[in-house]
């Protein structure tokens, strides 16, 4: 009966280290393919951004934009600077 009590002796201490490390580093190669994907498609959306800005920011170059603060820090010019910055935001859908 001894060699039957070895065999079942080492059947539940079977090593889970080299388990555990192939588990983390498999997870840490997914993680790095997403993060290189993620880049990879950033990078298109930048270039694709930046095509479409640069038309739109010559149309709007000629448009100047209003200042909405005054340099006064006063109660009462801080509230009149807030109702003007906030003025016309509920037609847009803020």
């Amino acid at each position: 009966m001894e060699p039957n009590n070895q065999t079942t002796q080492s059947l539940e201490h079977k090593k889970i280290g080299p388990i555990v490390v192939t588990l983390v580093v498999v997870l840490v190669l997914i993680i790095v393919a997403l993060y290189i994907f993620a880049s990879k498609i950033s990078q298109q959306d930048v270039t694709d951004t930046t095509e479409s800005d640069i038309t739109a920011t010559t149309s709007q170059q000629a448009t100047p934009v209003p200042t909405v603060t005054n340099t006064a820090d006063d109660p009462q010019s801080l509230q009149n600077d807030l109702n003007t910055s906030v003025k016309g935001l509920d037609n847009q859908n803020f």
